[in-house]
């Protein structure tokens, strides 16, 4: 269906009045910005630092230490905290859950259907999981500089 044309009319003072608006907002979500007073760069950085120190951690072994480590990064980022909790309930019954039934039924129904030469398995060691953490860093660095849409914006 298609619509009618219609006019707006607004006051001349409208665009001033919205971007005084604008201003205040960003400058009060500015001031819930807690945390290490940096730059936005430095922060990054002192992230980064963090999330290395938090790999360092869990190839240690010390639970005590991975957790002591995964904390850091909300001195840096600290609404952080409440988006990974939000994000970790929405989907670890979900996500894991699901394939925590299929994924045991749906390996035995492979194996039995199908020769050994067609069952490749991948084992997850220190290597691979170094690999994909260097690979996971180098696509968030380059992400820092490049995205397919463009240079990405200070926030």
């Amino acid at each position: 269906a298609k619509g009618e044309a219609f006019d707006l009319t607004l006051p001349a003072s409208y665009p001033k009045l919205y971007a005084s608006g604008l201003s205040k907002l960003n400058a009060y979500i500015g001031s819930l910005c807690h945390g290490v007073p940096a730059e936005p760069m430095t922060k990054q950085y002192l992230f980064w630092l963090a999330r290395g120190t938090t790999v360092v951690a869990a190839c240690c072994g010390s639970f005590a230490s991975l957790l002591l480590a995964s904390l850091l990064q909300f001195l840096f980022l600290p609404y952080s905290t409440f988006v990974a909790i939000a994000y970790g309930l929405e989907t670890v019954f979900t996500l894991y859950t699901g394939h925590a039934l299929v994924f045991p039924l749906l390996s035995l129904a492979v194996r039995a259907a199908l020769p050994p030469w067609l069952n490749p398995t991948l084992t997850l060691d220190a290597r691979f999981l170094a690999l994909f953490l260097l690979v996971d860093h180098a696509f968030c660095a380059v992400c820092l500089g490049w995205t397919p849409k463009g240079t990405p914006k200070p926030v």
